[in-house]
Formats: structure tokens, sequence, C-alpha cells
């Protein structure tokens, strides 16, 4: 994701899927136990409903909502963020589109990346988490 290559992996001590950027690893320490082959993750089903790497256990898919500027909705018509991502309604002053991805930090990314020509409608976390990021920002500049 994003020209990075990453490693994933069970973590026995977390029973979890855990993924670590390559460039990232500065050493490893071999075990002495047989290779178990992966049966638990299946990158498919693991990406699909998403926008990056980043996943938390158990988390779902949100359905989000983006009021985009008109000027910058044509890039998004020509380059989806996600393959959930719809048009719902056009206007001269908007372009409202939905989603159903995880609420991850790369997504939140993405969205930043479009300033103040995208607003995010819902949901509430991606609205705060969107607002949190603009406010410690501007904190920076004053």
């Amino acid at each position: 994701y994003n020209q990075r290559w990453f490693l994933f992996g069970y973590d026995e001590a977390n029973s979890r899927i855990d993924n670590s950027p390559i460039d990232r690893i500065l050493s490893f320490i071999p075990l002495c136990k047989p290779f178990v082959e992966n049966t638990l993750f299946i990158p498919e089903e693991y990406f699909k409903d998403m926008v990056g790497v980043t996943r938390k256990e158990g988390q779902v898919p949100d359905n989000v909502m983006l009021k985009v500027n008109p000027t910058r909705a044509d890039y998004l018509i020509t380059k989806p963020l996600h393959h959930s991502q719809k048009v719902i309604s056009k206007s001269e002053k908007e372009v409202l589109f939905s989603l159903d991805v995880i609420v991850n930090k790369e997504l939140i990314s993405l969205l930043l990346s479009f300033g103040s020509d995208l607003t995010i409608i819902q949901p509430d976390i991606l609205r705060v988490a969107i607002k949190n990021e603009y406010d410690s920002s501007l904190a920076k500049y004053q």
C-alpha cells in the first residue's frame, strides 16, 4: 500500500493478525517452532472493506458520506477512493458520495488531502477524527 511492502503474520501473544512495514523491520529472531500454514488470513476478505492496511480487531465498515466541491468531485468520480464508492447526488454547489469502509489512519490521511474541498457528513467518529486533525494542525500555526 502507498509504495510500501507490509509483512502480515499471526501474533500468537495477542491472538490476532498483525502487520509491519518491511522497511521498519530492523531485526528478527527465528523461532524453533514448526511452520503452520496460514488458514486465518484471507487477503481478499481482509482488504475488501478498507483503504490501506490498518484494521482493528473486530472492526466493521461504516457508511461514510462525503460532501465534495464540484471542482474536486470530478477527481473522485474518475479515481474512486474505494470500490464501494457511489455518487448519491449532484448539484452546482456539491456532490454527495457514499462509501462503505473501515475508518482507519489511511482513510483519514487520504480524506485530509482534500482540504476544504471535502466535508465529512457521517459517521460522527470520522467527523471528530478529521476535526481533531485540523485543530491540532491549526494550533501549530497560531
